[in-house]
């Protein structure tokens, strides 16, 4: 995911936000990650959610972190099963329910953004 695209997703969910606000993208946090192999720590791009509004058990002013890669995978599979949202992602025209089945794919459904027309 490139920065042009982070920026998109985030004016998405601000113009359509109801309790949770895209606070930034690009900030590189700590993730641990596994294989069959082995586990390690690294520093991963995330993508920062504040909530504005206590919902859904989050307290008002958590930040929820997704990393970069978890929104990608997330995008490769709605992309293997939409037809159009390839063409969506390269003229950056997503629509807000796109944004939450990407953050409802890359959190395992913990996350539903709850978004608005």
């Amino acid at each position: 995911m490139d920065d042009r695209l982070a920026a998109h997703i985030s004016e998405v969910i601000n113009w359509h936000r109801t309790w949770i606000k895209a606070l930034d993208y690009g900030t590189y946090l700590p993730v641990v990650s596994k294989s069959s192999y082995y586990t390690r720590k690294q520093l991963e791009p995330a993508f920062r959610l504040e909530v504005r509004v206590g919902m859904y058990g989050y307290r008002r002013g958590k930040i929820i972190s997704v990393p970069y890669t978890q929104i990608s995978r997330a995008i490769s599979k709605l992309i293997a099963t939409d037809s159009g949202m390839n063409s969506r992602i390269v003229h950056q025209n997503l629509i807000y329910q796109d944004i939450i089945r990407i953050f409802k794919l890359a959190t395992w459904n913990a996350i539903n953004l709850d978004l608005e027309e």
